[in-house]
Formats: structure tokens, sequence, C-alpha cells
């Protein structure tokens, strides 16, 4: 019954999932700072009249400028085109990333927080895997990794498959530290580890996979 939502937009953008609402708009002029507000007055206002309440401590507003170390954006009445308010009366101001669907966006469109984030889950994982199992058989830490561990490592990974080389390596690093207390193999080096459980590197699975999804 929320189809209707976007019905009260004007000149904005707007996506739904689940429990879930984007707005997009891009900011060329006042105007259309204007026009962006006057749509969430809208979203809100849709919400009273279909007796629901919209959680406003929780909207985020990201911006992702086209240039900026822009000189104008240094300038007082700049601010007046980067905040919005809602019904409370409070002030939304632009934040640097915004978790989405289990992604942390960056305002700088880079994927630094979102790999460090992935990255820093999937080491505690791991070390809770490894604190909690005994065992360090093959059958085991496999299973165990590629069920719990890996899995952190690969959400959405076509999105953010772009990262640089440094951000893939802090990956990759998740799995060749788990790799090596495997009984059988830690005397190998982490590609020849690989061949010998079977394996590919993290960076081949995520080639693959976009491959695969772009040929479907």
């Amino acid at each position: 019954f929320i189809n209707d939502m976007k019905l009260a937009i004007a000149g904005s953008t707007i996506r739904m999932l689940a429990d879930d609402t984007r707005m997009l708009k891009q900011i060329s002029s006042m105007a259309d700072t204007t026009t962006l507000q006057s749509d969430l007055n809208s979203v809100v206002q849709w919400a009273k009249d279909n007796n629901m309440a919209l959680h406003e401590n929780k909207f985020e507003l990201l911006t992702h400028r086209h240039n900026p170390q822009s000189t104008l954006m240094q300038l007082p009445f700049a601010i007046l085109s980067q905040t919005y308010e809602v019904s409370s009366g409070n002030l939304l101001f632009p934040v640097n990333r915004v978790k989405d669907l289990g992604i942390m966006l960056s305002s700088d469109l880079s994927w630094d927080a979102h790999v460090s984030t992935i990255a820093s889950r999937a080491r505690k994982v791991a070390s809770w895997v490894l604190s909690a199992f005994k065992t360090r058989n093959k059958l085991t830490m496999l299973t165990l990794y590629k069920s719990l561990v890996r899995s952190h490592l690969e959400y959405c990974c076509p999105l953010w498959n772009s990262c640089r080389g440094s951000e893939a390596q802090v990956l990759e690093g998740v799995q060749r530290t788990f790799t090596s207390k495997i009984w059988g193999v830690q005397h190998l080096d982490y590609w020849q580890r690989l061949k010998a459980l079977d394996m590919m590197s993290l960076q081949r699975r995520r080639e693959r996979y976009i491959i695969t999804r772009t040929l479907r």
C-alpha cells in the first residue's frame, strides 16, 4: 500500500525496498534545492495522511559533488543548498557515509569505508571461529570459512569490486590469515595454499561472479 508514495513526489526520484525509502535529486540551482525540500515535505505529509509515522531521526543526507574542491562550496551561503528540514524542525546536514542495505556509501564515491567495515567484521567472525573450534582439519575449517567468514567479504561484491588494489589486498589478507591456520598447508605460501585447498583468490571469485551475472 506504499506504492502510491511516489505520486506525492513532483520533481525528485524515489526508490523503495521493504521499509527503506530513498529520494534522489540532482542539485544544479537553488530551485532544485527547493524542489527536493518540497518533495521531502510531501512524503512526510503522505505518511501523516496514511496514519503512519516516519522515523525522522533516522533520516540521513548524502551528497555527491561534481567538484568537491570547488571554492564555491566554502562560501557561507553554500550550506543553504546542502541543508534540509524535516517536520520535527530538525535539520538534515550532509554526512560522509551512509549504510544502505548493508553497503557503506561514501560521499566521495570511494569504497574505503565499506572495505574496512566488511574486513573488520570478517576478521571478528574468523577470530571467533578459531577460538570456538579446536580442530584445524581441512574439511571443518573450510566449511566454517565458506559459510561464516567469506560471505561477509563477498556481499554485493559486483557493486564495489571497483575498489583499489590496496583495498583488495585488505580483503585478501583475511583469507590469507585464515587459510594459514589449516593443518597440512601452513608451510605453503598463500598461492600454493589456495591450490592445495582447491580455492580461488577473492579477487578472482569476484571477477568470475561478475562475468556470470553479466551473462545471465
